[in-house]
């Protein structure tokens, strides 16, 4: 799974790509010996990506809810029709069974 979302997460990935200092001490995560980012590189990469779904369920969940209670002030007006058309079809999905 982490090669899936380094691979799709790549481009806002930094990797240090300059040749590494031959007398510089080497430490085991080290971005500029393998040309790959570091794993703290990758996770930030995952967080950001977790932060932009989670804002955009947000902003589509608040955006959904908003048109829900708009469309239901609107039918508030049409209530007693509604309820009566509806107590109409029951009656008639009644007959139909019996």
């Amino acid at each position: 799974m982490e090669e899936h979302l380094l691979k799709r997460l790549a481009p806002f990935c930094y990797v240090d790509r300059r040749k590494p200092d031959p007398t510089a001490a080497r430490s085991s995560r080290s971005a500029t010996t393998t040309g790959m980012p570091t794993t703290a590189t990758r996770r930030s990469a995952a967080r950001a990506c977790s932060f932009a779904q989670g804002s955009f369920v947000e902003l589509f969940l608040t955006s959904l809810l908003t048109k829900i209670a708009v469309t239901s002030r609107r039918l508030l007006e049409y209530g007693e029709t509604i309820t009566r058309v509806a107590a109409a079809v029951l009656v008639l999905v009644g007959l139909g069974a019996a």
